[in-house]
């Protein structure tokens, strides 16, 4: 798969198709987990997972930040020839993930009570919240991880095994949220468990690529990190920046409902922000399908090509 010569449509097809998947991820694990958990803990429980929601919009937030503004930059560092400023970038990436998995894990971990409360619990909803949260906490790189690993290896021509990576997690997560929930009335603990493990397969699979002889993301020695923080940052919060909206949206949404209303209001409001999620999902989708393709042509200066991209009749 060459980004440079291959047909166009071609290329967009194969892209879009596993960009879709990708991007809906998160938000199909949190509809299957918001269902199993309705019907097993009734509205509590499905108040408990609107709480949860900006959580989710946090991990989807700084993966997209990181992993969107990482490969931008390597896409087109590597469509004007320089392997080693493209690797470089993914390199600067990685640093920066870790560095903000740090400071939101240790946040997450030391203060996980006024932020649940300040995303909307309050105490008869926060026993449910944090018996689903604590396993979200306790395995928090694991979430952040599909989302930026997928970003990369689009860019670097697997888009198929993202792909595999999130139909496999999903069937798992699925089959995890019927057994452990109801079977073994695991409850919210059960749906938290069952997503854990789809994210962990998903990026187990996800993982392969960087031990296949066609991997062209190495880790190198980045060159102007500070710089690079700064460039990755400017192109990724572009990305990313509907979702730190959407964030600060079901905060101010969740607080207003429990200051005027009770769980049960707040558990209709759940589904449906549950459901915009998932449309909202799509439309980020079919923009992140071109940009790999985008990326390396823009910066090989095929001018006629990255516009057909767009719609240009070039």
């Amino acid at each position: 798969m060459n980004f440079l010569t291959d047909n166009i449509r071609r290329l967009y097809g194969k892209y879009l198709i596993a960009s879709l998947g990708s991007a809906l991820v998160m938000s199909i694990y949190s509809f299957i987990d918001t269902i199993a958990i309705g019907q097993s803990e009734g509205p509590i429980g499905t108040a408990a997972m609107a709480v949860i929601t900006p959580f989710y919009g946090i991990i989807i937030f700084l993966g997209i930040l990181c992993g969107i503004g990482g490969s931008v930059l390597m896409s087109n560092a590597k469509g004007k020839g320089s392997e080693e400023k493209g690797n470089a970038y993914f390199t600067a990436s990685f640093l920066l993930m870790t560095i903000l998995i740090v400071i939101f894990w240790v946040a997450f971990a030391l203060l996980h009570e006024q932020i649940f409360t300040l995303f909307g619990a309050d105490q008869s909803i926060m026993p449910k919240v944090m018996e689903y949260a604590q396993w979200l906490i306790w395995f928090f790189p694991v979430f952040i991880a599909p989302t930026f690993i997928s970003s990369f290896i689009r860019n670097d021509g697997a888009p198929g095994l993202a792909m595999l990576a999130v139909i496999f997690g999903g069937c798992l997560n699925v089959f995890g949220d019927w057994f452990l929930v109801f079977p073994l009335g695991m409850g919210m603990q059960g749906a938290a468990i069952a997503t854990v493990c789809g994210t962990s397969a998903q990026v187990l699979i996800m993982s392969s690529h960087f031990f296949k002889k066609k991997c062209g993301l190495k880790l190198v020695k980045p060159f102007q990190i500070g710089k690079a923080f700064q460039k990755i940052s400017a192109i990724g919060i572009g990305s990313s920046l509907l979702d730190l909206g959407t964030v600060f949206l079901a905060i101010i949404m969740n607080n207003q409902i429990m200051k005027y209303g009770s769980t049960t209001e707040l558990a209709v409001y759940g589904v449906i922000a549950t459901i915009a999620s998932l449309f909202q999902a799509l439309f980020c989708g079919v923009g992140q399908a071109i940009q790999p393709l985008v990326s390396a042509n823009f910066g090989a200066g095929k001018k006629e090509r990255y516009k057909v991209f767009f719609g240009c009749p070039c």
